[in-house]
């Protein structure tokens, strides 16, 4: 049995609200508790046959076949792949979709989610000193791009079922802030929040989701609709979880060490040092059979 494990280590950051904004340091991502591992010929064949997946599929194939088609081919450039995300030339982006003539576009990209299940169109426009528009579209199926009825920043899960995916956020507010884990069902767009918590991860079961209150501790939220149980309460000493007036608080999803260990990092102080814990998971029962 390991016991927790709570250090701290230096972190050099930069403009971090300034990064954000144009997805260079931490663009949404899709996040699980899966080791890599083969596809299996079963997949295989649903994918092709599936016409849902293969429209997902050949979208996708498509937006990385123009990214990689690109002169300048990083992201720090504006065009290339990175970790599932395809940096694209503006044009490509409004050939897709219908946005205003006099909108100023920054960067395009597609987000590839869940192993190719789902794919994101992120558009930044408009960009001023300390604020950048964005807009967000889903592509989950045969109907194609549909715009996404929340912002779509930062780690995005879904269901294993494919029915949902999860995004949280925090705000702020005159109590202080708040976290929000939302649910957007895929079929329809319809929009609902189902916990208080943020920074969503998919267990390696994909049992459940882990996911952190706006204090940082760690919870567990078992699929599809709950409820919220702490599994973890961060122990920060006198030094407080880092906050800004643009970006708010910072809540990095944990990470899945092993299929019952996970390890916790939390920006404290000045945005420049990082609290590291770890901590036991204990997953939701098996469902019973039906």
């Amino acid at each position: 049995m390991f016991s927790d494990v709570i250090y701290a280590r230096p972190l050099v950051t930069g403009c971090i609200f300034c990064s954000l904004l144009i997805g260079q340091v931490r663009p949404a991502v899709a996040t699980s508790g899966d080791r890599p591992r083969k596809e299996t010929a079963a997949v295989t064949k649903v994918t092709q046959t599936d016409p849902d997946r293969v429209a997902v599929t050949d979208f996708l194939k498509t937006a990385r076949a123009a990214a990689e088609a690109q002169n300048k081919r990083t992201p720090d450039s504006g065009y290339g792949v990175d970790r599932r995300t395809f940096y694209l030339a503006e044009a490509w982006c409004v050939q897709r979709v219908s946005l205003p003539r006099n909108m100023v576009l920054e960067r395009c990209k597609v987000l590839d989610v869940s192993d190719g299940r789902v794919a994101v169109l992120v558009v930044t426009s408009n960009c001023e000193v300390e604020h950048c528009d964005a807009d967000y579209w889903i592509f989950s199926d045969r109907r194609g791009l549909r715009r996404s009825p929340i912002n779509l920043d930062f780690e995005l899960v879904v269901s294993p079922d494919h029915q949902f995916m999860y995004v949280g956020e925090v705000q702020s507010g005159p109590e202080g802030p708040k976290a929000h884990l939302m649910r957007i069902e895929l079929k329809t767009m319809s929009l609902r929040r189902v916990a208080n918590c943020a920074a969503p991860v998919l267990s390696p079961s994909k049992r459940s989701i882990g996911c952190r209150d706006a204090s940082g501790n760690v919870h567990r939220f078992p699929l599809p609709d709950g409820p919220l149980t702490l599994v973890h309460t961060i122990d920060l000493g006198k030094k407080r979880i880092y906050s800004d007036a643009h970006s708010g608080v910072t809540l990095p999803a944990v990470r899945f060490i092993a299929d019952n260990r996970i390890r916790i990092v939390t920006l404290t102080q000045g945005g420049d040092e990082e609290d590291i814990e770890e901590a036991n998971w204990v997953e939701s029962p098996r469902p019973p059979p039906k």
